[in-house]
């Protein structure tokens, strides 16, 4: 599981287009079309890195995109489920 490390200032993530949205989490959502393909979700109280897809085009290279990003920057830890 992905995480972003606990030392990170959350307000970071909007550098690499993440929002706070109403319920205090930070979420980047990619839309193709009008659609949404996907949302990456950023929980405040344990940093853990969900996904919630909702089409399937070029969702993959998008969130690979976005998930390097964050991992180049040394914000994203690996930890066990």
């Amino acid at each position: 599981m992905l995480k972003i490390k606990d030392n990170v200032d959350l307000k970071e993530l909007e550098k690499f287009g993440f929002e706070l949205n109403m319920a205090n989490q930070y979420v980047k959502t990619r839309k193709i079309d009008n659609e949404y393909t996907y949302k990456i979700y950023i929980t405040p109280t344990h940093h853990y890195i969900q996904m919630i897809f909702y089409q399937s085009c070029t969702i993959a290279k998008s969130i690979q995109e976005t998930i390097f990003d964050l991992i180049q920057a040394g914000l994203v830890e690996k930890v066990s489920d």
